[in-house]
């Protein structure tokens, strides 16, 4: 084997380990808001902090473009917009069900799948008549609030399995190609 394709084999190894063994996960980390007074603290404050928020309720989804807190009817009232596609991808769990999500720009969104780490997602008591537009929502038909955040830890174990494939790949290559460089016969020479 010449030095050439040895080391276009060893191009080909490395960057098909990397691009297939790292990946960018995230998590969902629920919001500890048991009580209607911190659901609806909890909603406000991510309304805030500039979240995307989702409305989850049953198998609908819908984006919400203000939620306005009324504690004396103890409800809010949503302004609901159809969903759109860059913030679809928790609503199955991620990249093949796994909570994966791509870092580079896709079909989708120029930003990748990167606005899921926006999100914030609120699931109520399955409504009926949910449609787009203003919606005044009990805040005690809300179940649950979930952050969506990296996970830092799932994203780095996984580059470094990839590293360490990439390395084991990397020394077969050349252990076989050094094995087939040389004659290691034991018979004297002429």
């Amino acid at each position: 084997m010449n030095k050439q394709a040895a080391a276009t084999l060893i191009t080909a190894v490395t960057a098909l380990t990397l691009m297939s063994s790292c990946s960018h996960y995230y998590k969902a980390v629920s919001v500890p808001a048991n009580s209607s007074m911190q659901k609806a603290a909890a909603i406000d404050s991510l309304q805030k902090a500039n979240r995307t928020l989702i409305l989850r309720n049953g198998n609908g989804s819908f984006l919400i473009n203000t939620a306005i807190i009324n504690e004396k009817k103890n409800s809010i009232e949503f302004v609901l917009d159809s969903l759109p596609e860059k913030h679809r991808l928790h609503l199955t769990k991620g990249r093949k069900g796994k909570m994966k999500y791509y870092n580079k720009p896709n079909e989708i969104s120029e930003a990748g799948d990167k606005p899921v780490l926006t999100e914030a997602h609120i699931y109520t008591d399955t409504i009926a008549n949910i449609i787009t537009g203003k919606q005044d929502i009990s805040i005690n038909s809300i179940r649950r609030i979930e952050v969506i955040d990296k996970d830092s830890k799932r994203t780095t174990n996984s580059y470094v399995l990839g590293s360490v494939i990439t390395v084991a790949a990397i020394a077969v290559i050349g252990a076989v190609i050094f094995a087939a460089t040389f004659d290691f016969s034991l018979s004297p020479g002429p």
